[in-house]
């Protein structure tokens, strides 16, 4: 048993309470193979509720800062936290070559298509980056659709969170033919429109 899973057995009941978690659609998981979560982003929270929602290990990316500490970087890394410099402008395109190569290997990829958070905003007023789309395309995987609601758009403890999981978007579903004029973009905005459909007003 790995801390990841030690570690979700352990306190994913402590989670789910101060968490307020409300899940639903859980039955649309993916199983037996890679696949990629996305979700709207709404605060530093996100990456627990989204992974507590579903069986797989997942693996985010986070700050490369927290990293700089050997014993907390070798803890987030146990857990499936990956670096990436968001201050450098070649630290996206890093990321979705990890991604890439952890969905090769059958690894389950945690994505937020808006790529920051975006705190007390209605995520049907933002617009998704074009980065989930190329890596759907280059990698061929089901994408699982999570919405995250909460009052006011906040998460954060002893929140009420409403997580809906959506069918699973498949890369057919997504009509590529060679990854050329605004299919990256199209396919990201498509799998986002799935994510914010199952808002309830």
């Amino acid at each position: 048993m790995n801390l990841y899973t030690f570690l979700k057995g352990l306190f994913g009941w402590l989670f789910i309470l101060v968490y307020g978690m409300n899940i639903t659609g859980k039955k649309n998981e993916p199983k037996g193979e890679a696949y990629i979560i996305c979700a709207n982003h709404t605060g530093a929270h996100d990456p627990i509720l989204t992974g507590m929602c579903v069986k797989a290990k997942v693996h985010f990316f986070a700050k490369s800062s927290i990293f700089k500490f050997k014993i907390l970087g070798a803890f987030f890394r146990a857990l499936g936290a990956m670096p990436v410099d968001r201050e450098n402008a070649g630290g996206s395109v890093n990321a979705i070559k990890s991604s890439i190569k952890l969905l090769g290997e059958g690894k389950t990829v945690g994505i937020f298509p808006q790529g920051r958070r975006y705190t007390g905003v209605d995520p049907r007023s933002t617009k998704p980056k074009n980065g989930i789309g190329m890596i759907v395309f280059h990698t061929k995987c089901k994408v699982l659709p999570v919405c995250i609601q909460t009052k006011h758009w906040h998460t954060g403890l002893f929140r009420k969170s409403k997580i809906t999981i959506g069918k699973p978007i498949s890369y057919e579903e997504l009509g590529f033919t060679d990854g050329k004029n605004g299919e990256f973009e199209r396919a990201s905005q498509y799998i986002f429109d799935k994510i914010t459909e199952m808002i309830e007003d």
